[in-house]
């Protein structure tokens, strides 16, 4: 069963940097490694395979979590999410460097201001897609519910936690999908789940007939865990984990 959104992985193209942006909008470190081992699944995901990575998981009370990822390698394709980030240019006093930033690099990311707010604020994302019927029915299977939907071509779409007020709005649009979608692809490629099993989550995507990974046991800052990926027809690239004690 799938309980939460763990994090939103993003592969960095300049890691100290990201680092440095997120933390200013109020992001704290949780785990930080220099050089960790990577999962050896992830190689037959990733164009160009990296032994170790830079990691690091941030995390903040009102948005998604967020892991950046360092490799040697950054594939230049053209990535599939596109975050919205509320309130950046009002929390951050170089906002027009943070978004030069990313922009420099291609890295699609929406700026909006919402009044509601003070603070900064990540719940919403929108998934580029060849098929939303597919995706939709992919995402349907993570624990997302349709709440509107427009000839195809775009739906919108909520996760709720079930553990606690963990929101995550995700917008569907459709385009035509140019290129294979990797984890080592710049910008922001996956979203991780924790589930209550990794083996039955395995058990239910390989029924389904999506491709999944072999399940490996990994180890970070004393947080042992069962982790697969799994990705979709359309491309879109999960990770599922499972704590062990």
């Amino acid at each position: 069963m799938i309980i939460k959104i763990d994090h939103i992985t993003i592969c960095s193209t300049d890691f100290e940097s990201d680092l440095n942006y997120f933390s200013n909008l109020g992001f704290k470190i949780n785990i930080l490694n220099q050089k960790l081992k990577n999962l050896e699944i992830k190689s037959e995901l990733m164009k160009n395979f990296s032994e170790y990575q830079k990691f690091a998981l941030l995390e903040s009370k009102n948005n998604l979590d967020i892991e950046i990822l360092g490799y040697d390698n950054v594939n230049n394709s053209t990535p599939y999410i596109e975050p919205e980030f509320l309130n950046a240019e009002k929390c951050l006093n170089n906002f027009s460097e943070f978004k030069n930033h990313f922009q420099k690099d291609h890295i699609p990311i929406k700026f909006s201001t919402d009044k509601n707010f003070t603070d900064f604020r990540f719940r919403r994302i929108k998934i580029y897609t060849g098929s939303v019927n597919d995706s939709q029915i992919f995402w349907e299977k993570l624990g997302f519910k349709t709440i509107s939907e427009k000839n195809n071509r775009h739906a919108k779409m909520i996760f709720n936690a079930l553990t606690d007020n963990q929101s995550l709005e995700l917008n569907l649009e459709y385009t035509e999908i140019k290129n294979v979608h990797y984890l080592d692809d710049k910008g922001f490629n996956c979203i991780a789940f924790i589930t209550n099993s990794s083996v039955n989550e395995k058990k239910f995507f390989d029924k389904q007939n999506y491709q999944t990974t072999n399940i490996e046991n990994f180890e970070v800052d004393k947080k042992k865990m069962e982790i697969f990926f799994c990705k979709s027809p359309q491309g879109e690239i999960i990770e599922l984990i499972s704590l062990r004690k």
